[in-house]
């Protein structure tokens, strides 16, 4: 029979799982600038990605929010109707969407290419 303190204490010989920033010592220092580079291009290409997101929501909700006031006004009185069109030319709003992030795209190219 074992004793309680000794299973307790194989626990403890384990070696530590290596955290997700952990850099191998042993590895090359050629190597590690490379991998940390690779990570901060992902984590900037994530940002962007997100920032695209956020701008594509933020249009959304500044175009529905007169019908989302309409439609609250009509739901508190139970009566009356919505009606929804769309006013403006086809490009202009092909413009409000892929302008902006264009813009984004080229100031982030620049900015990581001065980075460098």
């Amino acid at each position: 029979m074992s004793e309680p303190g000794a299973t307790r204490h194989a626990r403890h010989d384990r070696p530590a799982r290596p955290s997700l920033h952990h850099v191998d010592e042993r590895a090359p220092l050629a190597t590690r600038p490379a991998a940390d580079a690779v990570d901060g291009r992902r984590r900037s290409v994530r940002t962007l990605f997100a920032a695209w997101a956020v701008y594509w929501l933020a249009l959304l909700a500044v175009q529905l929010w007169p019908a989302v006031v309409q439609w609250w006004a009509v739901r508190r009185r139970e009566h009356g109707t919505i009606t929804l069109s769309l006013a403006g030319d086809f490009s202009e709003g092909v413009a409000w969407f892929a302008i902006p992030p264009l813009v984004m795209t080229i100031v982030w190219l620049l900015w990581n290419r001065r980075k460098r």
